[in-house]
């Protein structure tokens, strides 16, 4: 089992310069028995032909397999390259992130330890960028007792709970589950293993830090300028996987107050840059979601204050009055 194949999934658009590194990573690993498979989501930048070069040279002696498919989203992407993965275990890992050396090795180890019952193993990482070095990097991730606690935790503002390159995953488990929301074009990464863990009996921990994400210059798959226009599209996905994982939770008997309490505070956020592009009919779709949210059990939440304050005194007058809010919180958490 310690020698089982490792896939590894890269869905990538447009990064052929930051996927060099990631294969690399993916390479270098001390578990060697390990599979490559990149996904090319239509990208225009030439990776087709690096790529191709790559494969001619460096890694030609390597397996690294390349696919090539339109453009439709991560999500899309990693399930093309779950479909046509051979691993026992399967690693996803986005195109600008790279994994420590012994991520798969150790996290191998702890998943067989905890036995059949544990379905993928996590660890903790770092995010920052690489002028700053891995050691400067802030440390990012949640380590539970058991799944639930997982789950309470993917319902809180808390950064990257369960980011999308943590989990080592069982791929008789993935097979037996829903496949990745194609329909989601942000936050799918979260409504994907919210589900997961729903259906989870178990999932091990390596309490280390084990990737790497990336801070650069070019777009993430996640949103690096919320506020702009061009990713109104995010912002809306962003809203989908909030109203989806509150049916998740409760289609599962467990929706809480508390997890309701997180879900607003993780709208808030939402709502707040919906008002920054001035985006009217989605602020008024998603006044009327979290409006839905609050109600079983009832709580007054900000964005219900902040849509009669808005019906009454119109968009830019709220903005103005949310900017000083968010000023005021931030000089008092100062002081």
């Amino acid at each position: 089992m310690l020698e089982s194949l490792v896939s590894v999934v890269i869905p990538t658009f447009n990064r052929k310069l930051l996927l060099e590194e990631a294969v690399a990573s993916c390479l270098a690993q001390t578990h060697q028995n390990v599979e490559v498979i990149i996904v090319d989501d239509g990208s225009t930048d030439g990776t087709e032909t690096f790529v191709a070069d790559k494969m001619a040279g460096d890694w030609r002696l390597r397996s690294v397999r390349y696919y090539k498919k339109s453009n439709n989203g991560p999500a899309a992407a990693r399930q093309y390259g779950l479909d046509r993965a051979k691993g026992e275990f399967i690693q996803f890992l986005d195109s600008d992130d790279l994994i420590l050396p012994t991520k798969l090795e150790r996290q191998i180890v702890a998943l067989l330890a905890a036995g059949p019952d544990a379905v993928g193993c996590s660890c903790f990482g770092r995010k920052g960028n690489k002028v700053d070095g891995f050691e400067n990097a802030r440390r990012v991730g949640y380590m539970g007792g058991n799944v639930a606690e997982y789950i309470h935790a993917m319902c809180l503002p808390i950064s990257f709970p369960m980011q999308c390159s943590a989990p080592l995953w069982r791929r008789s488990f993935l097979a037996s589950q829903r496949g990745w929301p194609e329909d989601l074009c942000c936050s799918e990464d979260w409504v994907h293993y919210v589900s997961l863990l729903l259906r989870a009996s178990a999932i091990a921990f390596v309490d280390d830090e084990l990737f790497w994400i990336c801070d650069h210059e070019g777009e993430r798959a996640s949103v690096t300028n919320w506020r702009s226009d061009k990713n109104l599209p995010k912002l809306v996905s962003e809203a989908k996987g909030i109203q989806r994982i509150e049916k998740l939770l409760r289609d599962a008997g467990i929706f809480s107050r508390e997890n309701q309490k997180g879900l607003l505070r993780i709208s808030r956020s939402v709502y707040f840059l919906l008002l920054e592009i001035n985006a009217c009919e989605e602020l008024t779709a998603f006044e009327k979601q979290s409006r839905r949210l609050a109600t079983k059990p009832y709580y007054i939440s900000a964005i219900e204050v902040a849509s009669w304050f808005r019906l009454f005194f119109g968009v830019r007058l709220t903005r103005w009055t949310v900017r000083k809010f968010v000023r005021n919180c931030a000089k008092n958490s100062d002081s």
